[in-house]
């Protein structure tokens, strides 16, 4: 949590970080610069209990709570978590906690700007290396979890000079 104080030392705000979705949020990566403004917006899996290695909800993915990770590319040596799909959809790169940051942090986070959506929650779907590499199977996965677990808005910045068949179709299935 964090607390805010004016200049002759009343206290003002006081707000315990991670508190509105989920218990574990707190253990999600807050040395990365960014990610403390979005925990409160994080959205969460109503049908999972967090960290009891149980698939609650029966959708194929253990302890799913605020996404999930999709990067299996052991091909694709990195630094950080690349090897296996995981319940950790944490971002070694950067780039999607800045994004996610601007599209949904917290409008009283006392650090930095309001976001320009700060009423929505933000599902963590990881689909990139710690190098910014991302594979296509990866990334279709991503967009069809994203796609039915009632996800209306899926940022994917990225780009590729080549045009891919796989994402063109789970960009149509996701869509309907």
């Amino acid at each position: 949590g964090f607390a805010m104080w004016d200049i002759q030392g009343n206290l003002l705000k006081h707000t315990h970080i991670g508190h509105a979705q989920s218990p574990s949020v707190a253990k999600y990566r807050m040395d990365v610069p960014g990610l403390q403004l979005l925990t409160v917006n994080f959205w969460r899996n109503p049908g999972e209990i967090p960290e009891n290695g149980i698939d609650d909800d029966n959708n194929g993915f253990v302890d799913d709570v605020i996404g999930w990770d999709f990067v299996d590319a052991p091909t694709l040596p990195a630094g950080g978590d690349y090897l296996e799909r995981d319940s950790e959809p944490m971002d070694d790169f950067g780039h999607g906690t800045y994004v996610a940051g601007i599209a949904c942090g917290a409008s009283d986070n006392l650090l930095c700007y309001p976001s320009v959506g700060f009423h929505c929650r933000l599902m963590t779907l990881r689909a990139g290396n710690s190098n910014g590499t991302l594979e296509e199977d990866d990334i279709a996965a991503a967009l069809l979890y994203g796609a039915a677990n009632g996800a209306s808005i899926i940022n994917m910045s990225f780009g590729d000079v080549v045009a891919s068949p796989l994402l063109q179709e789970a960009c149509h299935i996701a869509g309907e």
